[in-house]
């Protein structure tokens, strides 16, 4: 039977390590989303400064959602450094299409330095190190009014074909 809401089985690979053995799970969307819910709460940019080498965005800390003991947690962090690289990927590639392709962030790379508290103003700043053959690679900080960082990152960011990854239902 076919979900109207749904049109796509994704795959989704849990690795067993017993063995060699790689079993691949298929999970709609819907099943997907009630996995990743309780993680995902929406993180919103502010005063973007972008162009093909560099970006910088704000972030104001002040949705108690975000807070997990008391901090931003390091989660949230890996969720804006890769909201950047998508920006920064999109400066380099205007032809990108999101209903065709999908992001990828590897070799994703984060030393944090100090927490960040509820009600904290925190500037990212993403810098393009190269991008080529859709493979943008990435490395930057995030810091707090004084300049003082709270984590710095480095990663890479590639897209697929919506098609390559996602198997139509049938």
């Amino acid at each position: 039977m076919k979900d109207s809401t749904n049109d796509y089985i994704c795959l989704e690979m849990a690795r067993y390590f017993s063995g060699r053995k790689v079993r691949l799970q298929v999970l709609t969307r819907k099943e997907i989303e009630a996995k990743l819910g309780k993680f995902s709460k929406p993180i919103f940019v502010d005063d973007v400064k972008a162009d093909r080498n560099a970006i910088s965005y704000v972030v104001k800390i002040n949705n108690p959602e975000w807070i997990m003991n008391d901090h931003f947690s390091g989660i949230n962090i890996i969720q804006c450094f890769s909201q950047g690289a998508q920006l920064l990927f999109y400066e380099h590639d205007k032809s990108f299409d999101s209903q065709e392709n999908l992001f990828f962030l590897g070799g994703f790379k984060v030393k944090f330095l100090k927490p960040i508290f509820e009600g904290s103003l925190v500037r990212f700043k993403l810098n393009c190190d190269r991008f080529m053959q859709n493979v943008l690679l990435f490395g930057g900080s995030c810091v707090d009014g004084d300049g003082k960082a709270y984590a710095r990152a480095s990663g890479s960011l590639t897209s697929k074909k919506r098609t390559e990854v996602v198997v139509q239902k049938q």
